[in-house]
């Protein structure tokens, strides 16, 4: 009895001995808001704009690559800093505070009275394989309200980017600049 005690304990001891490989820490993604020239200076009484909800397509929980036959697969261990819709909610904002259309861009959480109210939702933040490599694709659908919340406007807008490369960093900064592409296209889709 005594010798089965002390070669449980020697096994303990060897295993917290052994050696092993600790996994790497996963990586972490942020999409940066693209950098545009100077901001323009809005008018006194320019509207105010609210985002006043973000959707994000079920589908898009981390960096997802579609292939040509249609599965859907994401990386795993590679995921963003925080959610997409925020990052996309924030880029949005950025764009449109840039344009100088609007006196003030509130979030989806600002509370105060706005002019005009845009519901975001994010249908497409993905990789797709093309014909040949690989290509970043946006695809986002506004609903915009005037201040009694009759729809004016239902635009989409979208825009993709080739991707230099087939490592998920590669695939993010495709992602910035499809983002980007599309954003440019916001201030006049939104334009009340």
């Amino acid at each position: 009895m005594k010798l089965d005690r002390i070669a449980l304990m020697a096994a303990v001891i060897c295993l917290g001995c052994t050696s092993t490989s600790t996994p790497s820490t996963p990586e972490a993604w942020i999409i940066r808001p693209p950098t545009t020239g100077n901001a323009v200076v809005p008018a006194p009484n320019a509207p105010v704009l609210r985002i006043a909800s973000t959707e994000t397509a079920p589908h898009l929980r981390g960096l997802v690559v579609t292939a040509k036959d249609g599965r859907v697969r994401t990386f795993i261990g590679h995921d963003f800093a925080a959610p997409i819709g925020v990052m996309v909610e924030d880029a949005l904002r950025a764009g449109l505070v840039n344009s100088g259309r609007y006196r003030f861009v509130l979030s989806s959480t600002s509370t105060g009275r706005a002019d005009v109210l845009v519901r975001l939702r994010i249908n497409r933040f993905e990789i797709t394989e093309a014909d040949v490599g690989w290509d970043a694709v946006v695809s986002l659908s506004l609903t915009v309200e005037n201040d009694e919340r009759k729809v004016t406007a239902t635009p989409s807008i979208s825009g993709t980017s080739r991707c230099e490369g087939e490592t998920p960093a590669a695939f993010v900064a495709a992602l910035e600049r499809a983002l980007g592409n599309a954003l440019e296209l916001a201030p006049n889709a939104v334009t009340p």
